[in-house]
């Protein structure tokens, strides 16, 4: 993502918060609002859960773009579903593997689907 630049924690930190609290356990058909996204972000920020890089030569808010981008590849590996601006549904559910080779194993077909074809 390109605005990955802009946060200090790593990408799997911040983006399984998100996945946590927005989509794991939910329904297919659940509605995902950018908005509410972005408050999640800016609480895990208050939290301290989330560190985003000081960076004089940034003009604007980088968060918002980050989201996107995310949201975005969410939609691109048919998690969710864009059904109009700022607002998607989950269209397919992530498993979590309960184990080392539940979680290879997700790889792996993860990789065939989206890297092979």
């Amino acid at each position: 993502m390109k605005q990955n630049y802009a946060i200090e924690t790593a990408s799997f930190i911040w983006q399984t918060y998100l996945f946590l609290e927005h989509l794991y356990g939910r329904e297919l058909g659940t509605i995902v609002r950018f908005e509410d996204v972005y408050k999640t972000t800016l609480k895990s920020l208050k939290e301290k859960q989330l560190i985003v890089r000081d960076l004089p030569c940034l003009h604007r808010n980088p968060l918002p773009f980050l989201i996107q981008e995310y949201l975005g590849a969410l939609s691109q590996i048919g998690v969710l579903k864009k059904k109009e601006n700022n607002i998607y549904f989950i269209d397919k559910q992530i498993k979590i593997a309960n184990n080392m080779e539940e979680r290879l194993k997700e790889e792996e077909k993860f990789r065939q689907e989206y890297y092979e074809n």
